[in-house]
């Protein structure tokens, strides 16, 4: 078991997610790391809208018509994605400690193997099968230094950790 208590990253969050391992003969070029920073980029955006509640006064006119639509959007989305997961074929789920700089495993034989260099998709959304590609470096211990993210997309990527974060503190201080 990896020790996320020696992660030098305060904000982090532990879940159970489809996580697929790709060693890397070199590492990426500068063109493939700029298309993954753009598809990343795109995901991250992406989910932050939609788990963005939509900003509508009470009382409104149109309070009750956006909040029907979000609820209908919802549904859409968790439909589509169930749809898809039968063409796509997600990868076994395991217990990671995701990090700003860092991903950690939890169970030693879930710990990938080849080379030091690759990347990890982590489908970090259950509605969407779209997998964040992180570029990493093994290290000792059960982790793995995530490397090569631009600036844009470490902002996006450190936004996400605080709000799961935030909400993974917010249900262990109201668990039912």
């Amino acid at each position: 078991m990896a020790d996320t208590d020696s992660l030098d990253d305060s904000i982090h969050f532990t879940r159970s997610l489809p996580v697929q391992w790709q060693a890397l003969d070199s590492p990426l070029s500068e063109f493939q790391l700029a298309a993954n920073d753009q598809a990343n980029l795109v995901l991250l955006d992406g989910i932050a809208m939609l788990e963005e509640q939509p900003k509508v006064e009470e009382g409104s006119p149109m309070a009750a018509d956006i909040t029907r639509m979000d609820a209908k959007l919802d549904l859409m989305m968790s439909m589509l994605s169930r749809l898809m997961a039968h063409f796509e074929k997600f990868p076994a789920q395991q217990t990671v400690t995701l990090s700003a700089h860092y991903i950690a495993w939890h169970e030693a034989d879930e710990m990938p193997s080849g080379g030091p260099n690759g990347t990890l998709d982590i489908y970090i959304h259950p509605t969407i099968i779209t997998p964040l590609r992180v570029p990493v470096t093994l290290e000792s211990g059960g982790r793995a230094a995530i490397t090569g993210l631009g600036a844009r997309v470490q902002n996006a990527w450190e936004k996400y950790l605080f709000r799961q974060h935030r909400r993974e503190v917010a249900q262990s201080k109201n668990p039912g």
